[in-house]
């Protein structure tokens, strides 16, 4: 234990050596560490979340509780194990500690039942005292700052009456005395007053008037607890200055060791503005005496949506966070909005920003001990990118950012692997999300074993709810991003399951890459509202960029059941390695593509054109067996071959990997259909137009002529399937055919033509 605390005391010097002490009222930028681990039924490691967050937001005080009340549960018998972590928490992050001394042990009461409240009995006045002294003495080396009790005229003391001065000020006397034997240096500030309605003259008066005389002073500091507006913060703070100013202590600072701002899921822009001008009136030269402030919490605890929190309760951060993160600190580079874009397998971005510009350095590692770094850009800016390269993909990393001598605190971050991360939700973090995913959304996120231990394989499984008498409706969407290259077919799928009807669930990706959820580039399935059955969802898609995104969507559509919930299981993604452009191997060489089809075999007669997704090549399919139609994803094999000078496979099989939209013709004249430089457009699907100067109904094609092509462009309506008749249009009329470019015999001679699919593909405009 003592090399334990002789190396967090190391670790305190470095921090207390840096410049951001160069502000002595750093610590106004403080937090507790309360969050409703509870709500996501306590996952393992969600303390260790919680002070990461708080790191990650730039706090740099944080009062913690000693509980009397649990480290003495026995009489002189100690554990501190729990105080023991907040310190360690807290010291090795670089936040000073502000220890609050309160709650009773039950054989230290009159009626033998541990409690919050004050007073203890005279009788245990001796152990308190040897108490205070053994917590000053254990932590001589890490914690400078002590607060006696909370709310005490309030509700932190047996009630009614409120403001029992008499019967709080002995306690004090005695914690200022056991604290002082165990660090001399420590300061001691009366605790927390409840002062939401500017109560603090009703406690503070009575106060003095008991003391006896200017030495007699057992408090170097007053705590309060001014919840309110910033003009509620300006009188509250001005009154009760005055009354220690009138009474000497205006050397003595005040403590805001509580405050925030409540908000629902619709008013946290409210909450972050409220914020942000709290922060500005504590930075006006008049409240220099303000040397320490306090958030009520880091994250929503409350049996509720919505709370104090600068976070949810799986420690997503709501607005305020970036508003208290990015809040100017004098003297100081802030480190604010960092985050992180998987560019391809093995290839991160971190971007951040910083008030004032300053250069850029990001350090990483499988632990949070790094081991890495990136090379310093001593370019001052104020929106960082650093792009680090060799990562092992699909893999955890730590990192932090560095800016003007400053560091942030400590983010993971798992890259993009070739294939899904955690598909089966067997790995949990400790904020309740699967590790690798991401949750947007307001539903509680938790790992369904440690609730109801519903499963579609495996021993755990992703799980959402709600209370629907909170008034709120599950709405959240689950996300990966996975690096497969670009233009490549996958199939992804998901197999989810709500307990009642009113849950849809569906799932959706975007080739892009994209992480929103809403932007067009999505392609989604149909809801799934079947309840208390496991269904399988999947869909297809051609990835347009090196990495694409995943989603999984749940939504409830009322408010009427108590408690929604819904599971994610076992999501997987199938791809296929294909054959780039074909077109210039050699006849009988072997490849698998895969495509968009635009001519299927709802049209044609065992042959479909596909074509990639960006218009990139297209090529035409023989000899396929399996029914298709526009807008299917497919996936062939078979060999190089050439028919009638236009490049094809003749296909062994072909896969169907899905429905959707069916490609968008891509409009050109006749003689870009026809020309042989330039890309080739055989296989695309195009549309052109001209006058209708010759009709076969022999063979089967008439030629338009727009007058970029001499002799104009033939237009084949043959090769169709059984029913699918065409009727062609008459000599002088005009026209605009689509359909896929292609090639063909006319007139004996092998020539670049369109195949029309049907009737439609025909529209005569004059």
């Amino acid at each position: 234990m003592e090399k334990w605390f002789a190396a967090i005391f190391l670790i305190a010097i470095i921090f207390a050596s840096s410049s951001c002490l160069a502000w002595d009222r750093k610590d106004l930028f403080g937090s507790n560490s309360v969050a409703g681990g509870w709500m996501v039924f306590d996952p393992p490691g969600y303390s260790e979340e919680v002070w990461d967050r708080m790191a990650q937001m730039g706090v740099t005080s944080s009062r913690m509780a000693a509980s009397w009340r649990e480290i003495e549960a026995v009489p002189g018998v100690y554990d501190w194990s729990s105080i023991d972590s907040d310190v360690q928490n807290a010291v090795s992050r670089g936040i000073e500690p502000y220890v609050l001394v309160v709650n009773t042990p039950g054989w230290a009461r009159a009626d033998g039942i541990p409690s919050h409240f004050g007073p203890p009995t005279e009788e245990s006045a001796p152990y308190f005292i040897a108490f205070c002294t053994a917590l000053a003495r254990r932590y001589i080396n890490q914690v400078r700052r002590y607060e006696i009790w909370n709310e005490q005229n309030g509700c932190g003391w047996e009630f009614p009456p409120f403001n029992q001065v008499e019967e709080y000020l002995p306690w004090l006397r005695r914690a200022y005395q056991g604290l002082k034997a165990g660090n001399p240096n420590c300061m001691v500030a009366i605790g927390g007053l409840d002062d939401a309605e500017g109560h603090s003259p009703y406690f503070m008066n009575p106060l003095y008037a008991l003391l006896e005389g200017p030495d007699d002073r057992p408090f170097d500091a007053v705590a309060d607890h001014p919840y309110g507006s910033a003009d509620d913060l300006r009188w509250k703070l001005r009154q009760l200055r005055s009354i220690m100013v009138a009474n000497g202590d205006a050397d003595k600072p005040i403590w805001l060791t509580e405050w925030g701002f409540w908000a629902s899921p619709q008013n946290e822009a409210q909450q972050a503005a409220d914020t942000q001008a709290y922060l500005q009136v504590l930075m006006e030269p008049e409240f220099a005496y303000v040397t320490e402030a306090n958030l009520l919490c880091i994250g929503d605890f409350e049996n509720r949506i919505g709370g104090f929190g600068m976070c949810d309760f799986n420690l997503r951060p709501k607005p305020v966070f970036y508003t208290f993160q990015s809040f100017p600190r004098p003297g100081q580079v802030t480190i604010h909005h960092v985050e992180t874009r998987n560019i391809r397998a093995g290839e991160l971005e971190i971007k951040w920003q910083t008030t004032p510009a300053s250069d850029s350095q990001v350090e990483y590692g499988l632990t949070k001990g790094y081991g890495q770094s990136t090379p310093r850009n001593s370019t001052p800016v104020t929106n960082h990118s650093v792009v680090i390269t060799g990562l092992a993909p699909g893999t955890e990393y730590h990192f932090r950012v560095k800016s003007g001598g400053y560091a942030s605190g400590d983010y993971r971050v798992v890259t993009a692997g070739t294939g899904i991360y955690n598909g089966g939700f067997e790995v949990f973090g400790g904020d309740g999300i699967a590790k690798g995913w991401k949750i947007d959304g307001q539903g509680n996120a938790c790992d369904s074993a440690r609730d109801t231990g519903v499963v579609h394989g495996g021993s755990h499984a992703q799980e959402i709810y709600l209370k629907g008498e909170w008034g709120y409706k599950i709405n959240d969407v689950i996300y990966q991003q996975v690096a497969i290259g670009s233009g490549v077919a996958y199939k992804f799928s998901v197999w989810t399951r709500g307990d009642t009807q009113d849950i849809k669930r569906k799932i959706g990706t975007d080739p892009s890459g994209g992480t929103n959820p809403n932007a067009p580039t999505v392609i989604w399935t149909s809801d799934q509202t079947a309840n208390n059955v496991w269904q399988r969802q999947e869909v297809s898609g051609f990835s347009s960029a090196d990495v694409i995104t995943v989603f999984i969507k749940v939504e409830s559509t009322t408010t009427s059941a108590p408690t929604y919930k819904v599971y994610i299981d076992d999501a997987e993604l199938t791809y296929y390695v294909t054959t780039p452009n074909p077109k210039s191997l050699p006849d009988g060489t072997g490849v698998q593509v895969s495509g968009i089809v635009n001519a299927g075999t709802t049209q044609f007669s065992a042959s479909a054109s596909i074509q990639q997704p960006n218009r990139a090549w297209g090529i035409r399919l023989n000899t396929v067996s399996t029914s298709c139609s526009p807008g299917d994803s497919v996936i062939a094999t078979g060999k190089m071959a050439t028919v009638y000078g236009e490049r094809c496979v003749m296909c062994d099989s072909v896969s169907k990997l899905g429905s959707g939209t069916a490609p968008r013709p891509l409009a050109m004249t006749n003689a870009a259909v026809a020309s042989n430089v330039g890309p080739d457009t055989r296989g695309l699907l195009v549309r052109t137009s001209g006058v209708v100067t010759a009709v076969n109904t022999t063979y089967k094609y008439f030629v338009i002529d727009d007058g970029s092509l001499p002799g104009g462009l033939p237009v084949l309506y043959s090769g169709l399937v059984t029913g699918n008749n065409i009727t062609p249009p008459s000599v002088a009329q005009r026209v605009i055919v689509t359909g896929p470019s292609s090639g063909g015999a006319v007139g004996g001679s092998i020539r670049r033509v369109i195949r029309v699919r049907n009737q439609a593909d025909i529209r005569v405009i004059n």
